[in-house]
Formats: structure tokens, sequence, C-alpha cells
């Protein structure tokens, strides 16, 4: 029989820099209410004179991520957004990596199936109801994708549930 995939497995991380060095940790998202993935394709179409019909090729595809959550105190993922939206932070100073894992798909090296890609951040809105703070806007795509292995990195092994950080590791293809 089918099992139903559950949507908690399919986890996002943000690289999150430490503030007195470069070193670069990949933080779990918390507080998010909504995290969607939209594929955005770009369509070739045309008609053929000699057919009654168009076809249509995709000719690339700029993934995004719609986005909102409930402002977190002390939440370093939160904060760092927040700070890039409430400070209509611009280009680079608004682009952070970002790791896809999908804890249903476990690889003999002990990790974790992984996409990894830079994705600017865009701020829509602020304050968007009457109980929580909350941020949303869009993850924009800003490189290619890099698929490899995700391993959770809590001090205790952890396990899939109670993971905080992951350290990613690209594919050697």
């Amino acid at each position: 029989m089918s099992k139903i995939v559950l949507r908690p497995k399919r986890r996002m991380f943000m690289g999150v820099k430490a503030e007195s060095s470069d070193t670069v940790t990949y933080t779990r998202l918390k507080g998010f209410t909504t995290l969607t993935e939209n594929k955005n394709p770009t369509e070739y179409t045309r008609k053929y004179v000699d057919e009654y019909f168009e076809e249509t090729d995709v000719t690339g595809i700029s993934v995004s991520f719609d986005f909102t959550f409930d402002m977190l105190d002390g939440d370093a993922v939160n904060t760092d957004i927040a700070g890039i939206i409430d400070g209509e932070k611009l280009g680079e100073d608004a682009v952070r990596s970002f790791v896809s894992v999908d804890f249903n798909k476990p690889v003999t090296s002990g990790g974790f199936e992984a996409v990894e890609r830079k994705m600017s951040i865009v701020g829509s809105t602020i304050g968007d109801g009457t109980d929580a703070l909350t941020y949303s806007g869009t993850l924009r795509v800003k490189t290619e994708k890099v698929i490899g292995v995700a391993v959770i990195a809590t001090p205790d092994g952890g396990n899939d549930e109670t993971v905080k950080t992951i350290t990613f590791t690209p594919s050697q293809d």
C-alpha cells in the first residue's frame, strides 16, 4: 500500500554567517507558515503554418519560493531575513544560500538528498495580520542548483525530527 509523504519531511535550511567569522551554518527555517516552491517555466510557443495546433517547449526554469513566517525572537534565520526586508537591502546584500533537504530520501553515506542554491530574498509584506508579527515575500533563484548530500550536524547525532543544522556536500559528478 502506498504511504503518504508528509510535508514536514522536506525542510529548508539557510546559510547563516557567524558574526565573528565567515563560517556559514545551514540553519533550519522555523516558524514558516508558507514555503511554496514555484518552477516558473519559460516557454517557447509557436504555430507552424502546416499544423492546426501550437507547440510549446520549456526553454528555462526559474525556481522561486513564496514564504510567510511568524517572527520568532532570537531565531537567526528569521532575524536575518527580517533585517534584509526591514533594511530594504539590495543586490548581493539580499542574497543567501539555501539548502532544501528531503528527509524521505536517505542516501548510503548516512545523509539525505539535498539541493543547494543561492536565492535573492525579495520581501513584500510585514505584519499582515493581528496576532503574530509576520513577514512574507519570495525567494528568487540566483544561481544554478547544486545537487548534493545533507548530513545532520546536531551534536548528539539527532534525527530528522530534531535537526537544527546540517552540513551540505555537493555530489561528485
